[in-house]
């Protein structure tokens, strides 16, 4: 269906389709190699120790066919093209904006769409001064070279608090789709270290990702990692890095399913004023004073969390939560449940504080609850539970050493060679468009 905002041609390149079963239409010319020919051969793929990144390299010619001239809209921005230079001195912050609002990108999606105006906003290696914030929308994507993960620094002179603002202006947070940072390094470490600082606001919804990123602050500071200050409804984030600060992340969101994180050296890893339902796998705590502080918000703000294949080592209370004893009806409640599944601890004092009231030391070999549990032939109320240890299994197949259940990280393929990739679009021919309109189906033998 033709975009109201589309510059559209009737079948601008010939041969469509009637239909998309492969049939075709015998009054348009229909044109494609014999199929003795067969797709073109490619080599084995393994992997190398590239120097370079292959997504740098390749030849960048998307398009965004459903906006007015889409055709010549530009995708990919190299931020070394608007006049980024990378060397740790020079304010790239302009720049870097610059890339981001090119083609009149701007708050809401510009009245394109959230997906009619995307940006692939690339970091070379590098070091990025800042002086100024910069702002992302819609449809955006930070990316950086992961074989050498570029930095954006807060330059000392930085003229704000907040160095990413990764909300869309224009939307509300739970609106706000399509955005992603990842193979990045944030650091405040030049920044006053007295004052409230904030990394990354990440007050952002589904369909975004923030993964293999470094938040570097300065030890002992007021710093905040990432917050998601105006709530949201997010969904993953994972393979991220945490080091210094007051705080790593400062979550105020729907949910969450966080993987694989560590926090070293921060003075609370991770803070939760507000969340229905909050899954932590893999996390890593290191010579932290507070791992977890659900207690932000007020009661019903946490309705529950879990802490999967964690471990911690120097820190003085691993989950600081709130009592679900209700003093005035004499109950307890469901909400700010935590559940603990293979958690290993050094030099943990306190595991679970409750309210002041410690209910858990050491670590937990199976899973432990704190909360409301419903059991094979028990009230269908369920029954709560003030720190029960339950025995639990895992599938073979599931786990990996250590019976954690496997993770992996999103990938990068920057094992891969440029000579290793193909942009569909190129392959001589096979002619692949990507204007929204043709449809191509072409008989090949195997």
């Amino acid at each position: 269906m033709p975009s109201a905002f589309g510059d559209w041609e009737p079948y601008p390149h010939g041969a469509p389709f009637d239909n998309l079963n492969g049939s075709v239409n015998p009054h348009v010319p229909h044109h494609h190699p014999h199929p003795a020919q067969g797709p073109p051969r490619l080599p084995p793929i393994s992997p190398s120790n590239p120097r370079s990144y292959w997504y740098e390299q390749i030849d960048h010619n998307g398009i965004s066919p459903f906006i007015e001239n889409g055709a010549n809209w530009t995708v990919y921005r190299n931020v070394k093209d608007y006049g980024a230079k990378g060397d740790g001195v020079t304010d790239d912050s302009t720049a870097i904006q610059a890339a981001i609002n090119d083609g009149g990108r701007g708050p809401g999606g510009n009245g394109k769409g959230t997906t009619g105006a995307p940006a692939v906003v690339y970091f070379p290696a590098g070091s990025y001064n800042m002086a100024h914030p910069i702002q992302l929308y819609v449809d955006t994507v930070l990316l950086g070279n992961p074989i050498s993960r570029p930095t954006l620094q807060a330059a000392s002179s930085f003229s704000g608090n907040t160095l990413v603002y990764g909300k869309d202006p224009g939307l509300d947070a739970t609106i706000n789709f399509y955005v992603g940072i990842k193979n990045l390094v944030l650091d405040s470490t030049q920044a006053p270290s007295e004052v409230e600082f904030l990394l990354l606001d990440w007050s952002v919804s589904q369909a975004t990702q923030l993964t293999n990123t470094l938040f570097r602050m300065p030890y002992g500071s007021s710093h905040t990692g990432v917050s998601t200050v105006e709530g949201g409804s997010g969904t993953f984030m994972g393979n991220l890095d945490f080091e210094g600060g007051a705080v790593g992340l400062n979550i105020n969101n729907q949910q969450y399913s966080v993987k694989d994180v560590t926090f070293t050296g921060c003075q609370t890893g991770v803070v939760i004023s507000h969340g229905f339902d909050i899954v932590f796998q893999g996390l890593q705590f290191t010579s932290c004073t507070i791992g977890i502080n659900a207690t932000a918000g007020g009661v019903g703000n946490v309705g529950s969390f879990a802490l999967l294949d964690t471990t911690a080592d120097s820190v003085d209370t691993l989950v600081l939560t709130k009592t679900q004893f209700n003093t005035t009806s004499f109950s307890t409640t469901g909400d700010d449940s935590v559940v603990i599944d293979h958690l290993q601890t050094t030099k943990v004092a306190k595991t679970v504080v409750a309210d002041n009231t410690t209910l858990l030391v050491g670590g937990v070999g199976q899973t432990w609850v704190y909360g409301n549990a419903y059991l094979t032939g028990g009230p269908l109320a369920g029954v709560h539970d003030n720190g029960v240890t339950y025995e639990s299994s895992r599938s073979p197949s599931l786990t990996v050493a250590g019976d954690h259940f496997f993770t992996m990280p999103p990938p990068t393929y920057q094992e891969y060679r440029v000579e290793q990739v193909i942009n569909i679009k190129n392959v001589p021919g096979y002619p692949v468009y990507g204007d929204g309109q043709t449809v191509r189906s072409l008989s090949c033998s195997p």
